[in-house]
């Protein structure tokens, strides 16, 4: 996912995940990306 977006901020976290604000690099714009925990590797 970082290759496609820049990260801005962290949103907000739970017990699935973290949700960050990221910006996308191609359209300019802003995006809500969540991130989760599967067996020791994460998921965007």
């Amino acid at each position: 996912y970082l290759t496609d977006f820049e990260p801005i901020q962290c949103l907000g976290r739970g017990g699935f995940g973290v949700v960050f604000e990221a910006k996308n690099k191609v359209d300019d714009c802003n995006y809500a990306i969540k991130r989760i925990r599967l067996d020791g590797w994460y998921l965007q």
